[in-house]
């Protein structure tokens, strides 16, 4: 389906691969067409009834596209080194058809953590050499979304998040503190 998707492309071939972790209802049924149960755990070394569903997805970087590439059923405490194969493979299978992906894009969770740390990505060198494309890089991104929420989690658990003094200077900002000391202020 993805080569196809890829041979309808005019221009757009450049694609972020993104993963994201949903909960799901545990329970094992049965696939009626292919008599395999489904419900466990699909994980390399990890056992158990899954609890949640991961998904793999590609997406355009500058068109609006969007292909769910994989899904893997997780448990509630999973090892994120165990995804470094799983996205090596999905860069590979998507160079196959012609695109090309630049960018893993995830949550901050312990397990995508874990698969940063199992790939050598840091915060201040947070890119790869690229696995299909070794004159490139494959760069990781945390989501906004979750960026966002996160820092708006720790203004309000009373964290002081201090502005570097040229960002201050640049946008004329009055402190270089972000507290939730003035929100207080406002009442209820």
């Amino acid at each position: 389906m993805l080569r196809l998707k890829a041979d309808g492309m005019s221009v757009e071939r450049e694609c972020v691969l993104s993963l994201d972790e949903m909960s799901i209802t545990p329970g094992v049924e049965l696939h009626m067409g292919t008599g395999r149960l489904f419900g466990n755990i699909m994980l390399p070394d990890h056992k158990g009834q899954a609890t949640h569903a991961l998904v793999f997805m590609l997406a355009g970087v500058t068109t609006r596209w969007k292909q769910v590439v994989a899904y893997h059923y997780t448990g509630n405490s999973t090892n994120g080194a165990v995804y470094q194969p799983i996205i090596v493979s999905i860069v590979e299978a998507a160079a196959s058809v012609g695109l090309h992906v630049c960018n893993i894009t995830t949550d901050m969770g312990s397990p995508n953590r874990a698969m940063w740390k199992s790939f050598g990505v840091t915060y201040d060198k947070p890119w790869i050499q690229h696995p299909v494309e070794p004159n490139q890089r494959l760069y990781f991104m945390p989501d906004v979304p979750h960026l966002v929420k996160n820092l708006k989690s720790a203004i309000i658990s009373g964290h002081i998040i201090t502005i570097p003094q040229d960002v201050l200077e640049k946008e004329q900002l009055i402190s270089s503190e972000v507290t939730f000391a003035p929100l207080k202020d406002l009442g209820p």
